[in-house]
C-alpha cells in the first residue's frame, strides 16, 4: 500500500486491490476469503482476528486515498467497518 501511495504506479495499486478484492467481493478468478456465520473474514484458525483486522486497516486507509478506485472504495470501507465491528463486539 505504501508503494502504491508513494509512487502512484498502477502495478502497486493493482496488487493492493487484488488483495482487498480477495477479502471482500472476490477476485476475477473467483477466489474469495471464507466468512464465519457472524461475518468474520476467516483466513486461519489461530489468531483469526489478526488477519481480519490488519486487512481491515489496509482497506480503511486505502479506501480513503485519492488514488483508490472510486467504485471499490466504498466496498473496502464497508469491509473495514464490518471487521472492526465484529472485533469490538
Amino acid at each position: 500500500m505504501m508503494l502504491a501511495k508513494l509512487t502512484d504506479e498502477k502495478e502497486y495499486k493493482d496488487e493492493i486491490e487484488h488483495h482487498l478484492d480477495y477479502w471482500t467481493t472476490g477476485t476475477a478468478d473467483g477466489e474469495r476469503i471464507t466468512y464465519s456465520p457472524k461475518g468474520l473474514a476467516w483466513l486461519d484458525s489461530w489468531g483469526s482476528l489478526r488477519y481480519a483486522t490488519t486487512t481491515a486497516f489496509i482497506a480503511c486507509v486505502y479506501s480513503r486515498w485519492y488514488g483508490a478506485d472510486s467504485k471499490k472504495a466504498d466496498t473496502y470501507w464497508d469491509f473495514a467497518v464490518s471487521q472492526a465491528n465484529y472485533a469490538l463486539g
